[in-house]
């Protein structure tokens, strides 16, 4: 098997293309949009890029687009609610959506007393990973959960939600308790 240049086919050259980041936006064969290349920033001695990428800016493709799906999905879940009937179409079905993950995923995990409370950060994470998830199968999209960047910031949250909420529920002490168990004397 073998390339559209005629050298060997590599599996692995392939993958990184598909998932690899980029300074450009390529709808190949169509036409290829370059983004802009920033000056590094120096801070405490480590340069850093903050030029957009490709990565990037699905990020916020995927943001917008989560945070518009969701808000026109809250105004007909509210207007059926106001008008006393259940809703339908795709408020309905994201009405479904929510529930699930607040009764299935939170409650059914987290608790009835502290679930309730954490909904809302695993439905924005629920949502985000899917758009985002769902942004890789268009053509020319990538998906940027496939960016470690991006898996490591959202695992780093749910560590850090998870630790201090258990920490402020069960107090520093309390909470230290169920991680190292206590050596009987």
């Amino acid at each position: 098997m073998t390339t559209e240049d005629g050298g060997p086919f590599s599996i692995a050259e392939m993958v990184f293309h598909h998932t690899g980041d980029a300074h450009e936006l390529d709808f190949a064969p169509f036409f290829t949009i370059h983004l802009p290349q920033w000056e590094p920033v120096h801070i405490l001695g480590l340069t850093v890029d903050l030029s957009p990428t490709r990565h990037v800016v699905f990020m916020i493709l995927t943001a917008i687009m989560t945070f518009l799906i969701l808000w026109l999905a809250a105004r007909g879940i509210a207007k059926a609610h106001r008008e006393g009937r259940a809703p339908g179409g795709f408020a309905g079905m994201m009405e479904a959506f929510v529930l699930f993950v607040r009764n299935e995923i939170a409650i059914a995990n987290i608790g009835h007393e502290e679930g309730p409370r954490y909904a809302p950060l695993i439905m924005t994470f629920f949502f985000f990973i899917l758009m985002a998830n769902l942004m890789g199968l268009v053509p020319w999209g990538t998906s940027v959960t496939g960016n470690l960047a991006v898996t490591g910031a959202l695992a780093v949250l749910a560590f850090l939600v998870i630790e201090i909420g258990g920490m402020v529920k069960l107090g520093f002490k309390g909470y230290m308790g169920t991680i190292f168990p206590t050596i009987p004397g």
